[in-house]
């Protein structure tokens, strides 16, 4: 179990960067001529159904998983993260846009404005855990029951964005808004990867 946790963690910090994008820095793609197989939430979604695959042997719930985590992170959360951060952004004002997820933000829109920080954390919280139950629900329809981990696991996203913050502010004072988002999707992407671990843990 514990190697099969490491295993998922070490692949969901690659690929969930890759799904930020953090790929074309690695292999210097210029995101403004992308090549054509260059679709990083896809990608991710497909590496994850193959983990999925590989937990479980199951080629229907595979491809069950790679809608599912396609649709889990296809809308961002980088608002809230600069909530969190204590950023200033259009999310922080009454009128701004957001560039979020509409059924997360009417829970919260009460404290958008008079307590951004705040708003920042509970979207994050609830924008991980709204990613975890769309995958969850999917892991439990084919009978994974393990699956249910996704929830809690994604609502860790805040912490991410905290410990990332922080790490991201010690490197560099001056330049970490880029780090903290780059080392968020790592710590992220290693925490939710290895739910995949439970998959054939509990099933039934």
């Amino acid at each position: 179990m514990e190697f099969l946790t490491a295993f998922f963690s070490i692949f969901g910090l690659i690929f969930f960067a890759v799904r930020g994008g953090q790929h074309r820095e690695w292999l210097s793609i210029d995101p403004d001529n992308k090549p054509w197989w260059d679709k990083a939430d896809p990608i991710h979604a497909l590496a994850f159904s193959v983990a999925g695959l590989a937990a479980t042997g199951d080629a229907y719930f595979a491809l069950a998983l790679f809608a599912a985590v396609w649709l889990a992170f296809s809308s961002g959360w980088s608002d809230y993260q600069g909530a969190q951060q204590g950023r200033q952004t259009d999310a922080t004002e009454p009128d701004g846009k957001l560039k979020g997820t509409w059924i997360v933000d009417i829970w919260i829109e009460k404290y958008r404005a008079n307590h951004p920080v705040l708003w920042g954390i509970y979207a994050n919280i609830l924008r991980g855990g709204l990613a975890g139950l769309i995958v969850a629900i999917a892991c439990c329809a084919f009978g994974y029951w393990g699956g249910l981990a996704f929830i809690p696991l994604g609502m860790c996203m805040a912490l991410t964005v905290h410990f990332s913050t922080i790490v991201a502010k010690n490197r560099a004072e001056n330049t970490w808004t880029g780090a903290a988002w780059a080392l968020n999707e790592q710590y992220f992407g290693a925490i939710f990867w290895s739910g995949l671990a439970f998959l054939g843990a509990v099933h039934g």
